[in-house]
C-alpha cells in the first residue's frame, strides 16, 4: 500500500501571492492571510494526498529571531497544526493524517551551521508542540547530517506519535553531510524511527540514494520512500538570504511519475513531493498509484 505525501508548501504559497523572500519564507501567510494556508492543504488533499504536512518548517528560532517575532512562536507553532487540522475537516476525508514539521533549525542543506547546543534547546520543544497539538506523525525532514538525526530520534522517544526521518541528499546519494546513507539508516533501525525517508533533493540524487537505502532496509520492518524537489541543484553555500533555487521546468508530472514509480520498484511506499512540486505533481502520482 503507497501512503502519499502532499508536495511543497512554500512555492504553493508563493502562487497565491505570498512572498517567500528571507527571513520569514513560508511563514510570512501567517503575517498577511493565514486562509492560503488552509486553501493549500485543500488542495493537495483534493489532489489525492493522505498525509499533509504542517506549515512549520520556518517557525524556528533562526529564521523568527531575524524578523523580530521569535516572541510569536509558540502561538504560530498552534496555528500552523490548527490550519491543517481545519484543512483536514473541511475536506470532509476519514484518512487523512498530520505530520508536524521538524525542520533543520539554521538553513537547509548547511551541515555545517548544524550546532549541537541549538539542537538540545529547539527540537525538544518543536516535538512536543506537535504532539500536543494533535500531530498524528512527526515528519523530521530535509536533514543534511546525522547529528541531527540522532538528535531529534533522541528527543522524539517519550513521544508516542510515529516518527518518520528524511534526509537530503547530495548529487552522489550521499548526505549534504558526506555521510552515507548506510550509516544514516542503521541509526533509525537502531534508534526507533518508524520509517526512513529522502527529500529536497534532485529526483536523480535520490534514486541513487535509495538504491542504497532499500538494499541496507531490506530485512527490516521500516518503512522507506522519498520525495523530491523540482531543483536544479543547491549550492553547498545555500542561505535563503541568497535567494529561491531554480526550479526545472522541464520536469515533467508524468517524468517525475516514472521516477516515483522505479522508487516503489525499489520497494518505497511513502511517496509525495517537495519544493516546487505542486497539486498536479501529486494528482499524477495519485492517479497512477493510489487506489480510489
Amino acid at each position: 500500500m503507497i501512503t502519499l505525501i502532499d508536495g511543497g508548501m512554500g512555492r504553493a504559497l508563493h502562487e497565491r501571492g505570498v512572498s517567500l523572500d528571507a527571513p520569514l519564507w513560508s511563514a510570512r501567510a501567517f503575517l498577511g492571510d493565514p486562509d492560503l494556508i488552509k486553501q493549500a492543504h485543500l488542495d493537495y488533499i483534493q489532489a489525492g494526498a493522505t498525509v499533509i504536512t504542517t506549515n512549520s518548517y520556518a517557525l524556528t528560532d533562526y529564521y523568527l529571531g531575524r524578523a523580530g517575532l521569535l516572541g510569536r512562536k509558540q502561538q504560530m507553532l498552534e496555528q500552523a497544526y490548527q490550519i491543517a487540522d481545519q484543512a483536514r475537516t473541511e475536506s470532509g476525508l476519514n484518512n487523512i493524517r498530520i505530520a508536524g514539521s521538524i525542520p533543520p533549525l539554521n538553513e537547509s542543506y548547511r551541515p555545517d551551521l548544524v550546532q549541537p547546543d541549538q539542537l538540545e534547546r529547539e527540537y525538544p520543544l518543536l516535538i512536543q508542540a506537535a504532539a500536543s497539538n494533535g500531530a498524528d506523525l512527526l515528519l523530521a525532514e530535509t536533514l543534511s547530517s546525522i547529528t541531527e538525526a540522532e538528535s531529534v530520534l533522541t528527543h522524539a522517544h517519550p513521544v508516542e506519535i510515529p516518527l518518520w526521518v528524511s534526509f537530503t541528499v547530495s548529487a552522489d546519494g550521499t548526505l549534504r553531510s558526506g555521510e552515507s546513507i548506510r550509516d544514516a539508516a542503521r541509526l533509525c533501525i537502531n534508534c526507533g524511527a518508524d520509517a526512513v525517508l529522502l527529500n529536497c533533493s534532485t529526483p536523480a540524487a535520490i534514486t541513487k540514494a535509495m538504491k542504497e537505502l532499500a538494499g541496507e532496509l531490506r530485512d527490516t520492518d521500516l518503512k522507506f520512500g522519498g520525495y523530491a524537489n523540482r531543483f536544479r541543484e543547491v549550492s553547498s553555500e545555500f542561505t535563503l538570504e541568497g535567494g529561491l533555487n531554480e526550479l526545472n521546468t522541464g520536469l515533467s508530472c508524468a517524468s517525475y511519475t516514472d521516477t516515483v514509480s522505479a522508487w516503489i520498484d525499489l520497494g518505497a511506499t511513502i511517496v509525495g513531493g517537495c519544493c516546487g512540486m505542486g497539486p498536479d505533481y501529486i494528482r499524477t502520482i495519485s492517479n497512477n498509484f493510489i487506489e480510489s
